[in-house]
């Protein structure tokens, strides 16, 4: 089994911790919810499958471009 890790899996490239409802642009490739019921207004990017509401821990990957929440916290890690 091939396990493929980088080095901006840990975050090299920085990262936004956003926990307001304020709209925050940028260029990311994951977002982590830091809250147990995290919802999403807006979540622009190329991930059409992308769910409105994240338990805390979950991550999801594409690329992103804009994120405005509702409720709870995130970390979105750029690309």
């Amino acid at each position: 089994m091939n396990i493929h890790v980088t080095q901006d899996d840990f975050g090299n490239r920085g990262s936004l911790v956003i926990a307001d409802t304020d709209s925050h642009s940028g260029d990311w490739f994951k977002i982590t919810s830091l809250n147990d019921s995290t919802a999403f207004t807006t979540l622009t990017g190329n991930n059409s499958g992308t769910p409105s509401v994240l338990a805390k821990g979950v991550s999801i990957y594409g690329q992103f471009s804009v994120i405005d929440l509702s409720a709870g916290e995130v970390i979105a890690y750029n690309r």
